[in-house]
């Protein structure tokens, strides 16, 4: 008897279930983006790239603005930033683009959202040899402190944006304009963080900006590791950290207020 009870499978914990279902619907996500496509993959860089492109032309090479390195200090802010904007847009469709799901099936509904933050966070990893390609084009090195470094940065902006994109996810619910409403929010947000333009180039009656920016302390990590090539400062990472661990308890309890009604207003 006691064989056989030993050869019984034993019941997945709510957090492996809960890891289970991220995994499905991310291998789910990758698969409906990149069907039918040529450059698969090559669409997620190409953007940031594009954009890359298009400031350095107008803020080197038209207002001559003396920086050094300009398009490694671009691409280091300009992917981070990416990713977490795709990760909104994507993550409040969420509920809405899986209305028939949520109906008829029974599972955590939040892992919906916390699948499309990974899919976008997943493709930034993966721009990681890009900017070390950059790197080593302008000799600089990557110091050994980003090989801890960025996978904890990578953490805490998944956690920051899956708290977000579950405030946004369940909102646009009840107010499906809410998506335009996000991307006139997000370009003031973008040009009001330092990724085209050094932190310090700030005047000073307008520091307090920087400094209540979320986005702003992941973005000079971010510059710490690919753009200086040094240790990350650890002040900036500390408060990563503890905005990280803040927004997503605020999304998530945020959600479970409404979560009960999914299914009746989707």
């Amino acid at each position: 008897m006691d064989k056989v009870e030993s050869q019984l499978p034993v019941p997945a914990g709510p957090f492996r279930c809960y890891w289970d279902t991220c995994y499905v619907l991310v291998l789910k996500e990758f698969h409906t983006r990149y069907k039918r496509t040529w450059l698969g993959y090559a669409w997620s860089v190409l953007s940031p790239l594009g954009l890359a492109l298009v400031f350095f032309f107008l803020f080197r090479i038209v207002m001559r603005i003396e920086m050094k390195s300009y398009s490694l200090f671009l691409l280091a802010g300009l992917f981070p930033w990416h990713a977490f904007q795709n990760s909104l847009f994507s993550g409040m469709q969420s509920f809405v683009g899986n209305a028939v799901l949520i109906k008829k099936s029974a599972f955590p509904r939040s892992a919906l959202v916390v699948a499309s933050v990974a899919t976008e966070y997943l493709h930034l990893f993966l721009t990681i040899p890009i900017l070390l390609a950059f790197m080593f084009y302008y000799g600089q090195y990557p110091h050994i402190s980003m090989i801890w470094t960025v996978p904890l940065l990578m953490i805490f902006a998944i956690m920051t944006t899956s708290g977000l994109s579950l405030i946004v996810a369940t909102l646009n619910l009840f107010f499906r304009d809410l998506e335009r409403l996000l991307q006139l929010f997000l370009m003031f947000w973008f040009y009001g963080t330092p990724i085209l333009y050094r932190a310090d180039l700030v005047p000073e009656q307008y520091q307090w900006t920087v400094k209540a920016n979320p986005m702003a302390y992941q973005v000079a990590c971010w510059h710490d590791i690919f753009y200086f090539g040094r240790p990350v400062d650890m002040r900036a990472m500390a408060i990563t950290a503890a905005i990280s661990v803040l927004i997503l308890t605020l999304g998530w309890l945020f959600y479970r207020r409404f979560r009960w009604q999914l299914a009746e207003v989707i």
